[in-house]
């Protein structure tokens, strides 16, 4: 009886430590492009993507000559 008493508890610690784990995020690509802005100027920007996120972007200012941040 001892025994199957002890079988359930480490089935019961095994199964709650699978069930804890956290999940996993999805791996990041960041990349730097020049958005137009109008048909003169440009806006840099950082873009980063998430999986199946939708793609995050972060500009700075629109310029004639632009420069896209580094990755």
């Amino acid at each position: 009886m001892v025994r199957f008493k002890l079988l359930l508890v480490a089935a019961a610690v095994l199964m709650t430590t699978v069930a804890v784990q956290p999940a996993k995020s999805d791996s990041c690509i960041a990349y730097g492009i020049c958005r137009a802005c109008t048909t003169t100027k440009s806006q840099p920007c950082t873009v980063v993507r998430c999986g199946t996120n939708p793609a995050h972007y972060n500009c700075g200012t629109c310029t004639t000559n632009c420069v896209p941040p580094p990755a």
